[in-house]
């Protein structure tokens, strides 16, 4: 650059950058002529630069670190400046956006995200631009949850130049947090519902026996049988209570049989009819190659009463109601309500009960399968009938989903697992006229062992009774005869039922078990018990209940 100035004698500056003695210089040469124009001298003016150009090496270093930090963030990461301009964004980030990085650039924060997100996050942005310090907060930003990290970011002089802002997206923790804390919320009931199930479902026993049995002396049109009624219902109201949470709390003792769905349905229309009142439409649209599945009945009878119910309340002008059957292929997992653990991919067998009432406020649908959660007047109401639901699908290995229209209607789908064994379509028989057979009675609790000994002698069995499993064995040697059945309690002071049925068994190698229990279904496991697997009749139970088991345990072979 020196020899061409002077050799064309230019009069302009002409700066250069050159290195010497391990520095930098910027040199301005600038021309001195004669009065002829020729150049005769040049002065150089030499500026060390060294400093600048290590600023500038580190600012592009500084930069490349940055965007290798941010594309290196799994989630959302950009940096901007004091105006919230974006200065660099990662993949994700404009992902969300729909753009490309580069499409980002010198675009303001507010100008991008959702009205509410821009506006609160260049909000708490101004926060760390005043303070200098680093602020974590949480919200909510294309229908997802986020936690969000801003860090100023410091220029040479120390003051704040723009911001480094981390968004992580928690959708998936918050919806795990919740099931943790609806499992810990249930399992809080469950414990308490436990810890008065069998004294409660013992004296519920007495009272609904009792009042059976007082009126079986009294004239028709007497009335103490209204009263002996009433008394009734009382009970069995408070033992269904009892019932129901400790179904949603997965704690009840269930009989599971392989049922077609189907005749359930089919089964309980009448009812449902009833229930559902003259103007709701009750209709009925069943799979004929429905697969069979292995629950309760009597708890699938339930959930459909208490989903019957809930549509017509949600329907007080009348409507539609349509249950339908399908078998179904799942190609990707359902959410159960995000309550629980997804579905498997797989086959279902699906009960649908579709409504066309007012639907379901969407602030609320979070809480329906909450215990105790109606919003319903509580006097008629205790917001038990949608949890009882979830308890029993869940504790048949399926999974719920709801599909809600506000001001149109819901629908619940119930997914149950398909069962590949044949359908149970045995039939209970009815008791004979005056049975013969021997009954061995062992329960702790005398009232109720008095209150099963006059039902099973009304009834017409030879009967033995037992407070303890030593006066069960006493009580069998003195009898000295065939002993047809042995009716105990699971749990009991010294030796439990199945300890019992064991010794006895020896001298009666033909003997029939029924085990009886007010205890929810884990404290049975916990002896011995496993129901399925044995015959089992919880407490508190009708005198027709408790005959009608004896006699299909008594008939059946093998």
């Amino acid at each position: 650059p020196l020899e061409n100035l002077l050799d064309s004698g230019s009069s302009d500056t002409v700066e250069m950058e050159m290195e010497a003695l391990g520095r930098f210089f910027l040199v301005r040469c600038t021309p001195m002529h004669d009065e002829d124009g020729r150049v005769v001298r040049v002065i150089h003016i030499a500026t060390d630069i060294t400093e600048r150009r290590q600023a500038e090496e580190a600012l592009r270093d500084s930069e490349e670190r940055s965007r290798a930090l941010l594309n290196a963030f799994p989630d959302i990461a950009v940096l901007v400046d004091t105006d919230f301009r974006y200065l660099a964004a990662n993949e994700p980030a404009a992902e969300a956006l729909g753009m490309r990085p580069r499409d980002m650039l010198g675009r303001r924060v507010e100008d991008l995200l959702p009205a509410g997100a821009g506006a609160g996050r260049a909000a708490r942005g101004r926060e760390v631009l005043r303070t200098g310090e680093p602020v974590e907060f949480e919200d909510e930003m294309f229908g997802r949850n986020f936690v969000n990290s801003a860090y100023p970011v410091f220029d040479d002089k120390g003051e704040v130049s723009g911001l480094a802002v981390f968004c992580q997206d928690i959708t998936e923790r918050r919806r795990l947090e919740e099931q943790l804390r609806q499992s810990q919320k249930m399992e809080a009931i469950g414990q308490l519902a436990a810890g008065i199930a069998h004294e409660f479902n013992n004296l519920m026993a007495v009272v609904i026996n009792y009042s059976d049995l007082a009126g079986e002396g009294l004239r028709p049109g007497d009335p103490a049988l209204d009263d002996l009624r009433h008394i009734k219902i009382a009970g069995e109201r408070a033992a269904t209570l009892t019932k129901q949470i400790l179904t949603f709390s997965r704690r009840q003792i269930i009989a599971p049989r392989v049922l077609d769905l189907n005749r359930i349905v089919l089964g309980q229309e009448r009812m449902l009819r009833r229930v559902v009142g003259e103007n709701v439409e009750l209709v009925t649209r069943l799979d004929p190659d429905l697969g069979g599945v292995k629950a309760d009945p009597g708890q699938l009878e339930q959930v459909l009463i208490n989903l019957a119910l809930n549509a017509r309340d949600a329907m007080p002008q009348g409507g539609r109601l349509v249950m339908s059957t399908s078998n179904v292929d799942l190609d990707e997992g359902v959410t159960n309500h995000d309550l629980d653990a997804e579905l498997t991919p797989g086959r279902y067998v699906r009960l649908s009960v579709e409504d066309t009432g007012t639907g379901i406020d969407p602030e609320i649908l979070p809480k329906i399968f909450d215990p105790f959660f109606t919003t319903k007047d509580r006097a008629t109401h205790n917001g038990l009938g949608l949890s009882t639901v979830y308890g029993m699908v869940t504790q048949a290995g399926g999974g719920l989903k709801v599909e809600n229209e506000p001001g149109r209607g819901a629908t619940f789908h119930l997914y149950l697992p398909p069962s590949d064994e044949p359908v149970d379509r045995s039939e209970d028989a009815p008791p004979p006229a005056w049975p013969l057979e021997t009954i061995l009675v062992v329960e702790d609790e005398p009232m109720v062992r008095k209150m099963i000994r006059r039902v099973l002698e009304t009834t017409g069995y030879r009967v033995l009774s037992a407070a303890n499993g030593q006066e069960a064995l006493a009580s069998a040697e003195r009898h000295g005869r065939e002993i047809h059945l042995l009716l105990t309690d699971v749990v009991m002071p010294g030796e439990s039922g199945p300890r019992v049925a064991a010794r006895l068994k020896t001298g009666h190698p033909g003997l029939k078990v029924i085990y009886v229990s007010g205890y929810p279904e884990d404290i049975v496991v916990r002896h011995g018990v496993f129901p399925g697997e044995v015959h089992l009749i919880s407490k508190p139970f009708s005198p027709e209940d408790l005959v009608r088991k004896i006699r299909r345990v008594l008939d059946k072979t093998g």
